[in-house]
């Protein structure tokens, strides 16, 4: 299966993409760089993947809104109070899971400049597929169809997993961090790199791509976090999901244990 990475950001000098192949358990770098700022990142995908069976784009960046805002939103005037709560408002759901669970908050879509970048993903996406022929859906289970498919993942959760893990120590600063989890990875085989390793991951953007991929690897793996209940999952494909490593193993119920907002 083709994955292909993405490190998202609103301009090209920022967008860390990488593309991968991933077969008997060992994630392939073939490539990773940084997005040419002459060419549409779409553009750029859609010669990766135009003769791919399957592909997975794993994107590090909001493919949702949450869902109280939107209601609040849609009838409220200029002076009016708003009755809901911030973190109702400006969080997700999934956000609030990743935040309980790895222990690390994602940006918050609803009130953080990261919502321009979430836009950008999305229009990428739809550009992405007049270029395919039809639209790019979300990919809600680990089992993918022929076709090309997307998920959200989020880098710093999946080290911050890994860290609770103890397969990454130290003190190093968080890019350090990230490269020592790859460099784990390599040492076991289940990660190789094509071209040299420590020169493609030596800008912050490009090793977030790489991460992104093996982050698909996960929910490929399904070892990630699901939504446990019918209301979980039709919030998540209303406000997007987040696919992190679930370090507690496949049984957990996130709405039962954690008590998040999410209707019953």
């Amino acid at each position: 299966m083709t994955i292909i990475g993405i490190d998202c950001a609103t301009i090209a000098s920022k967008t860390g993409l990488t593309l991968a192949e991933y077969d008997e358990a060992i994630l392939r770098i073939k490539d990773c760089r940084i997005a040419d700022s002459k060419v549409p990142v779409a553009e750029q995908i859609y010669g990766w993947i135009q003769t791919a069976e399957r592909a997975l784009l794993a994107m590090d960046a909001p493919l949702g809104w949450p869902s109280p805002m939107g209601r609040a939103l849609a009838e409220h005037k200029a002076g009016a109070p708003i009755a809901i709560k911030a973190n109702d408002l400006f969080r997700r759901y999934t956000d609030e899971v990743v935040r309980r669970t790895p222990g690390k908050s994602p940006l918050e879509v609803g009130a953080d400049r990261i919502a321009r970048t979430a836009r950008t993903a999305l229009s990428f996406l739809a550009d992405l597929g007049v270029l395919v022929g039809k639209s790019i859906p979300l990919a809600w289970k680990a089992r993918i169809d022929r076709g090309i498919y997307a998920i959200e993942v989020y880098p710093a959760g999946t080290l911050r997993v890994h860290q609770r893990m103890g397969t990454v120590v130290g003190s190093a600063n968080t890019d350090e961090k990230k490269r020592s989890l790859l460099n784990k990875m390599s040492e076991s085989g289940t990660l190789r790199f094509e071209n040299e390793k420590d020169t493609a991951i030596a800008n912050e953007h490009v090793l977030d791509s790489v991460l992104c991929a093996a982050s698909a690897v996960e929910f490929l793996e399904e070892r990630v976090i699901f939504p446990r209940t019918e209301n979980e999952r039709d919030l998540a494909q209303k406000e997007g999901w987040i696919w992190v490593r679930d370090a507690a193993g496949s049984e957990r119920n996130t709405q039962r244990v954690l008590g998040l907002r999410c209707p019953n």
